[in-house]
This record gives C-alpha cells, sequence and structure tokens, in this order.
C-alpha cells in the first residue's frame, strides 16, 4: 500500500495498492518444466516488473539449494533460466503461421539478441513494436528490482561493507551484460524484521533508535503492514516503473463526494481524460478538468 493521499483530508480515504505475489522455488531448468517451473514462468508473465530476492546471509538453519551462499551465482542463474524461457517462446511463436507483420520483425530483432545471450531489452524496440508482441509478457523484457536480503550485523552496523560487495556483484555482472543496474536494489533483512515483530511496539523504536535507524514513529511491525520492505520496496517499484499517484475526488461540496481514491498510473501512458475513461464511461462524458496538487 503506498500512503499518498490527497492533502483536503475527506472523510474517507481508497489507497493505491500494488500486488505483489511470491514466487518460491525457481531453480535451475525451470524453463524446461523442472520443478514447478512452468506454472511460476507463467505466473510472472503476468506481472509488470520482478523483484528478485537474492540471498547474501549465511544461515546454517536455512539450506541454501546449491550448498552454498554465491549472490552472483544466483542472480546469473534466475537470469539465464528468463532468458531461455524467452528464447523458446519466442521460437515457438515465429514458427506459427499467424505470426505476421509487425509482431514477426519485432520477435525476429528479438531472437537476435536472445541467441547471444542477451535479454529482450537490449532490442531496444519502439512503442509499436512493443505494444504488437506485449501479449507474450516476455520475462526479459520486464525491469528488475534485486533485493538483497543480509544479516542483521549488515543491515544495521555493517551496512557500508555490504553495500561495496553488492558493488562488486553488479561490476561483475554488468561486465557481461550492461543491463545490470546498481540502482535497482534494495538491502533488507528479513531476519531483523521478523525479529523486530515479536518485540513490543516500545521495544521496537527502542531498539531501531539504538542503531540509529529512523522507519518512522508510527512503525509497528507486530501488524506485518510496516517496516522497510513493505514500505521502501513498493515505492522502489513505482521509480522502477515511472508510476504517478493521482487523486480522484472530493472536488466538490462533501455532501456530494466523501471519498478520495488514489490511483497508480504509468507516465505517458494515459492522459486525465483516459483516467477518467477507466473510472467509468460517463466521468469521461462530463470531464471538466484536471489540477496539480503541490
Amino acid at each position: 500500500m503506498l500512503a499518498e493521499m490527497d492533502p483536503h483530508q475527506p472523510r474517507k480515504q481508497v489507497f493505491a495498492t500494488m500486488e505483489w505475489v511470491d514466487v518460491a522455488g525457481l531453480c535451475r531448468g525451470a524453463y524446461r518444466g523442472e520443478g514447478l517451473g512452468n506454472r511460476f514462468l507463467a505466473t510472472i508473465r503476468d506481472c509488470h516488473a520482478m523483484c528478485h530476492v537474492v540471498r547474501v546471509c549465511l544461515d546454517k538453519n536455512t539450506v541454501h539449494v546449491d550448498g552454498r551462499v554465491d549472490p552472483k551465482a544466483d542472480i546469473q542463474a534466475i537470469h539465464l533460466e528468463l532468458l531461455m524461457a524467452d528464447l523458446e517462446h519466442v521460437e515457438r511463436r515465429l514458427a506459427r503461421t499467424t505470426c505476421q507483420g509487425k509482431e514477426l520483425h519485432a520477435l525476429e530483432q528479438v531472437l537476435v539478441f536472445l541467441q547471444r545471450g542477451l535479454p529482450a531489452r537490449k532490442a531496444d524496440l519502439d512503442p509499436e513494436s512493443l505494444l504488437s508482441i506485449k501479449s507474450m509478457g516476455l520475462l526479459t523484457l520486464k525491469p528488475v528490482l534485486y533485493c538483497f536480503n543480509v544479516d542483521e550485523v549488515d543491515f544495521t552496523l555493517a551496512r557500508t561493507d555490504a553495500l561495496e560487495q553488492i558493488d562488486k556483484i553488479f561490476r561483475a555482472l554488468k561486465e557481461e551484460d550492461d543491463g545490470f543496474h546498481l540502482n535497482n536494489f534494495a538491502l533488507v533483512s528479513a531476519k531483523l524484521e521478523s525479529d523486530l515483530a515479536q518485540k513490543s511496539l516500545h521495544e521496537q523504536r527502542a531498539f531501531l533508535n539504538k542503531l540509529g535507524i529512523d522507519w518512522g514513529e508510527t512503525v509497528d511491525l507486530r501488524s506485518g503492514a510496516d517496516g522497510f520492505s513493505s514500505s521502501v520496496l513498493p515505492r522502489m517499484v513505482k521509480e522502477l516503473l515511472d508510476l504517478s499517484v493521482v487523486y480522484t475526488g472530493p472536488g466538490v461540496p462533501p455532501e456530494k463526494s466523501l471519498t478520495t481514491k488514489t490511483h497508480l498510473i504509468r507516465q505517458g501512458h494515459i492522459t486525465a481524460d483516459g483516467l477518467a475513461s477507466r473510472l467509468h464511461g460517463d466521468i469521461q462524458k462530463g470531464f471538466i478538468q484536471a489540477r496539480l496538487l503541490n
């Protein structure tokens, strides 16, 4: 939930939301159907972006599928699975006689990059070409946010060292594919947030203040609705997808409109008139103006 709301403070507020889908267990060979690969990959195709949780923390009680913790290797493994899945998907589509025109041309461009081991986004397709293949949900066209899960010490006391380690990982990856961007990552500690959730609100604040961490005055991790992961990550995805926050209502006397709703829209992808149409045809017909709130 993004807690951004119209400053006019109406009686009822409906916040904008993002749906996060947990796709666990994606392993090597997923593109061939290993494990639950096909089902998971199909789920990802319906998403606008991907958040790849990368394990950095060492924990003897949590077994790694490969028997060792190697963030760079994990990123490469998932990257390869997504790339191979797209390659098969594109080749199957190109083999059909119904693949023609703009779609055919776009997929032929994408195929060249996939065969070279590069993601579809490297083809740098124009908006019209992207629209022609949008229904395919190509995985390597989607923006990625990397979420590095570190232990409590790295998240708090050794944060600088942890960031330097991540910087080295991105530099190494960028030598192979310049599509990896250092700014598309977040540092989180699932263990820290889990431990804090067991404490009272007073104990949480005291512990965080001692570490010099400010998560706001009203954070209560016991509810599961706050904390770094649930407050910062949605904002990062908002930036990653270039989303804007817009409000509808009240704009009229309170007795006629009591609710202000928040909406997320892609910048440059919809106009105020188009948003009115999305809400209701009659709203578009009666559309008058949109105001920018500072």
